[in-house]
């Protein structure tokens, strides 16, 4: 389906010098894949992408999207593979004096549709999109999670073969994310669609790719099935992303409690938090929480379960324990 064959790619100035973006990539994938590409800033991700869409030429190589060598095509014919070609983008790229029907119907307008197919064709991805309500508001009335949503609708308006997602969850919070994820795996069990997601966000990888591919410094490093990378990642780079990831998860499942204790109970406090230090919970006394010099505060971090245990613990034997719970 995506096929790209010792692709190299240098930026030429004579002014700063060569710069390097993309050093002899290959890489194929499959028709109907979710493909992840992961890579710090400046990696090479984003020049790949252009390549893909046509937006740049390669130095040396050949890319092919669906039967097309997209390298070697004129600029009529590029127009014309673009139709196929879906694009998704982390600031959205909306057009703010269009409404959001407006924006859905744009690319069918260039494609020369009649009226009737725009207005079912918009009316069919509002509704998938879930915006059938906000067709008539304008994207500063939007959330961010909206905007995407009508990128999302615009990028499958000519019902595009592929879908390129560049960094399209990274300026949304976690809880939206979830939603346009789920939104994209809707779409793709829905079509069969191909996708290609850039990221940084190993969590976005996890959750919503079949295969991937890791870069560093213009180089692919690692490749192949999610689950076996993340089992078993063998280049550095790898390795330090799937530990992020780790450590996120591990980030997300902490929890913690600010309890206020009588100062003579502060000893039996710390017994009973020695019984539970090798389950990860911790104690940070915050002397400007709590006024008194009687009484000292702490927050109570660790897993949720055993946070729960320690303020249980403490109000069996304290009443007026707890201050708030977070």
């Amino acid at each position: 389906m995506i096929t790209l064959d010792h692709v190299s790619k240098v930026f030429r100035s004579p002014k700063d010098g060569d710069v390097v973006a993309l050093k002899d990539i290959h890489l194929e994938i499959k028709r109907g894949e979710i493909f992840g590409i992961v890579g710090h800033s400046g990696a090479g991700k984003s020049t790949l992408l252009r390549l893909l869409n046509g937006l740049e030429k390669p130095t040396s190589g050949r890319v092919t999207v669906d039967g097309i060598t997209i390298s070697e095509s004129s600029e009529r014919e590029l127009r014309e593979a673009r139709k196929k070609i879906g694009m998704i983008f982390q600031h959205f790229h909306l057009l703010w004096s269009r409404t959001v029907w407006e924006n859905v119907a744009f690319p069918l307008e260039l494609a020369g549709r009649s009226k009737k197919e725009i207005r079912e064709k918009v009316d069919t991805l509002l509704e998938r999109v879930g915006l059938t309500h906000r067709a008539n508001a304008y994207p500063a009335q939007l959330s961010g999670g909206q905007k995407q949503r009508v990128g999302i609708a615009r990028a499958l308006a000519n019902d595009p073969t592929v879908l390129l997602c560049d960094e399209a969850t990274s300026a949304l919070d976690p809880e939206t994310t979830s939603s346009i994820l789920e939104l994209l795996k809707e779409i793709h069990r829905d079509t069969g669609i191909t996708m290609v997601v850039i990221t940084h966000e190993m969590s976005v990888v996890k959750r919503l790719c079949q295969s991937m591919a890791v870069m560093e410094d213009g180089k692919i490093v690692e490749q192949g099935d999610v689950e076996a990378l993340f089992r078993e990642p063998k280049h550095p780079v790898t390795r330090q992303f799937v530990e992020s990831l780790i450590t996120e998860k591990e980030e997300s499942e902490q929890h913690s409690a600010l309890i206020r204790i009588p100062s003579d109970r502060l000893d039996r406090l710390w017994g009973l938090l020695a019984e539970r230090v090798k389950r990860g919970v911790t104690a940070t006394i915050l002397p400007d929480a709590v006024e008194s010099d009687e009484h000292v505060a702490l927050r109570i971090s660790g897993p949720e379960e055993a946070v729960r245990e320690v303020v249980e613990a403490i109000e069996r034997g304290e009443n007026r324990g707890v201050i708030s719970h977070v």
